[in-house]
């Protein structure tokens, strides 16, 4: 009896040690690992990571657009590090999305409007990257499409706006004194329709140089009227494009860039209407123009003129500024300086 249960205690002491065994083991397996992950993430917070102490991050911080590749604790976020070329492709961003910026070092979160630092100075921001397609509209409501052309998303059809986009009310001139009165200068704010008082279908309204920069409209003020983003009269988002920038366009589309941005057929057009084929989705339209002399209408079917936001500086004062045209019989793009009181059709870039 003795013997038996000497070797029944033996047996179970032989057990237990076992399951001891096997149960160390495993723990130290299972420190291993956290150890493991605990130097993984101090090395992906290095590269890109912040940590932020005893916050509970689920509480605390929302984890927005780029969270696939976000790591996150209660004590640690490891997010990717990113540039800013890499933050503009997250299109339409949620408010309160967070990214780790390596050009400026910082988090930077998403206030439904730009990409602001996350440490409250706000003395850099990016604006969002907004798809070219869809429908957008203006201030008074005139809906528009964008269309992408090589690096560049521009308007597909004329602006017809009567505001700016602070919603100051631009001066209707339709009396041809009235027009012809007007200065070469960036102040002589105007717009009107071919042919006033009656709206010409499809073909947007045309306006003088001052108006198409809105270099009045205070907020605009903050820009050089010859440098990019300098917004104009153009929707919030778009902007007035340069001599530059319209230099890409039609070098982008070469050869034959007027053809390729003229609307096709003879709806609008005059015949012959040459080369056009608008596979640039421009759709080009012969707006026409009105004189800065007289103040009288011309070549409505035969050209359309747009502005851009670059002076000529070939002259002073600077009563000239630069604009593209097509033709009803040309298949390209020209390049001219006129007068900044003529009455041109405006078309905007995508910021």
């Amino acid at each position: 009896m003795v013997c038996m249960l000497f070797y029944l205690v033996t047996f179970m002491l032989s057990n237990s040690c076992k399951k001891m065994i096997f149960l160390m083991k495993n723990l130290i397996v299972f420190w291993v690992i956290i150890v493991f992950s605990m130097v993984t993430l101090a090395a992906t917070a290095q590269t890109g990571g912040m940590n932020v102490g005893s916050l509970n991050a689920n509480e605390s911080i929302q984890v927005g657009t780029a969270s696939e590749n976000v790591v996150v604790l209660n004590d640690l976020i490891a997010l990717p590090p990113l540039t800013d070329s890499e933050i503009l492709l997250i299109v339409d961003p949620a408010e309160g999305s967070i990214v780790y910026a390596t050009k400026s070092d910082v988090l930077l979160v998403f206030d439904g409007s730009y990409w602001k630092r996350a440490d409250g100075t706000n003395d850099q921001y990016l604006d969002p990257s907004i798809p070219c397609t869809g429908t957008f509209e203006d201030y008074d409501h005139n809906i528009f499409h964008g269309v992408q052309i090589g690096t560049q998303c521009w308007m597909d059809s004329n602006l017809e706006v009567t505001h700016y986009p602070d919603g100051t009310e631009i001066l209707h001139v339709d009396q041809n004194a009235a027009w012809a009165a007007l200065d070469n200068n960036n102040t002589a704010e105007a717009y009107c329709y071919y042919n006033d008082p009656i709206p010409s279908d499809g073909y947007g309204a045309l306006y003088t140089f001052a108006a198409a920069i809105a270099n009045n409209w205070t907020k605009d003020n903050e820009n050089t009227i010859n440098g990019p983003g300098a917004q104009g009269i153009c929707p919030d988002g778009w902007h007035l494009p340069t001599d530059a920038e319209w230099t890409i366009l039609s070098g982008y589309l070469d050869p034959s860039a007027g053809g390729k941005m003229k609307e096709n057929g003879t709806a609008h057009w005059s015949t012959p209407n040459n080369g056009a084929t608008n596979e640039s989705g421009f759709t080009g339209l012969p707006g026409g123009s009105r004189h800065h002399i007289d103040g009288t209408f011309d070549e409505i079917s035969y050209e359309g003129y747009w502005w851009s936001a670059t002076e000529y500086e070939g002259s002073s004062p600077l009563v000239t500024a630069w604009a593209r045209g097509l033709y009803y019989n040309e298949t390209s793009v020209i390049r001219n300086y006129i007068e900044k009181s003529v009455g041109f059709s405006v078309r905007c870039l995508r910021d």
